[in-house]
């Protein structure tokens, strides 16, 4: 179904399957577009990009597959909430892919560590962001931080805000001089400011 919406069209706009984006003596269809009797449509929802020096025309989809996590996937997730025996999680990245939607996940005391730790408050924080390993992929995501490189890769302190930097197992304020702990991964990432 061919649509000629009348807005004009620029990067930015947002058009769906069929809409007129332009002639062929403007631009040069390219990705998420289809050119038929020297008319340019969009294939696609979604938004377009006009590429100025080469006078391409492209359509990004308005909506990626979506990613969900598997058992065995590396995921980063900011932690929500911390009881005793579990952490609450917003899931935002998934391997190298960052999602648009959070999936909960959870990671319970005995997943921490291989060492003893008694209670979830002892190794995370709310606002913590985490490294993790999917153990489970039903919802809420199962996760673990028991293994190389998983653990807080970033963490702020929690009497004044700022980022904490490692220092050996450690975690110091530089604005306050505050000291906390953390189940630290060893990717912690020492921001400079």
């Amino acid at each position: 179904m061919k649509q000629d919406i009348n807005d004009k069209i620029e990067t930015g706009s947002f058009v769906i399957p069929g809409q007129k984006l332009g002639v062929i003596e403007e631009y040069i269809p390219g990705r998420g577009t289809y050119e038929e009797n020297g008319i340019i449509y969009s294939q696609e929802a979604g938004f377009v990009l006009i590429d100025k020096k080469t006078h391409e025309v492209k359509v990004f989809p308005a909506v990626n597959r979506i990613l969900k996590p598997k058992k065995g996937d590396i995921v980063f997730a900011k932690v929500d909430d911390v009881k005793d025996k579990m952490v609450f999680s917003s899931i935002y990245k998934i391997r190298d892919q960052y999602i648009s939607t959070p999936v909960t996940g959870v990671i319970f005391v005995h997943k921490i560590s291989r060492n003893f730790i008694r209670s979830a408050k002892d190794a995370f924080t709310p606002g913590d962001i985490v490294k993790a390993l999917v153990v489970k992929s039903i919802i809420p995501v199962i996760l673990t931080t028991n293994g190389k490189g998983l653990g807080v890769i970033l963490a702020f302190c929690t009497k004044c805000g700022h980022q904490l930097i490692r220092s050996n197992k450690t975690l110091k304020c530089p604005n306050c001089g505050n000291i906390e702990k953390r189940y630290l991964s060893s990717d912690y990432i020492n921001l400079t400011h």
